[in-house]
């Protein structure tokens, strides 16, 4: 990934609970100056995203670094510089195996497994940013 001080976008799904919450759970763990966005009032165009991609998986854009689905989580929780920091060097470790997980949970979002999962993000959704391009 690009340098640290360099502006983060992380461009979710703004229609999606799920989405939304674990964005909520986030947030406070990670670098104020990381924006969250919804796709859908987003240029994807300036990003070189389509719809159908931001519907599928969540965007980490960073400079001219750019991730997605279980890699983008990845490196949202190498920010928190914590155990979390541990968890996404495994993520990473395992992309293969963590992105089809990731791939079944977003197609899936309420659905046994996300629900287990979203226990532990907070009950209210995050409002999410507005860009200022």
């Amino acid at each position: 990934m690009s340098a640290q001080n360099e502006e983060s976008l992380v461009i979710v799904d703004g229609e999606c609970d799920f989405c939304r919450r674990a964005v909520a759970w986030i947030r406070p763990r990670v670098n104020s100056s990381i924006q969250f966005v919804a796709f859908q009032t987003t240029d994807l165009k300036h990003y070189s995203l389509t719809q159908e991609e931001c519907e599928q998986r969540v965007h980490f854009v960073r400079g001219n670094y750019h991730s997605k689905g279980a890699i983008a989580v990845a490196d949202l929780l190498q920010e928190t510089h914590t155990l979390y920091a541990l968890i996404a060097a495994l993520i990473k470790a395992l992309s293969p195996i963590t992105q089809r997980i990731y791939d079944y949970i977003a197609g899936h979002r309420d659905g046994i497994l996300a629900k287990a999962i979203a226990t532990r993000f907070p009950e209210i959704p995050d409002p999410l940013d507005t860009l200022k391009q």
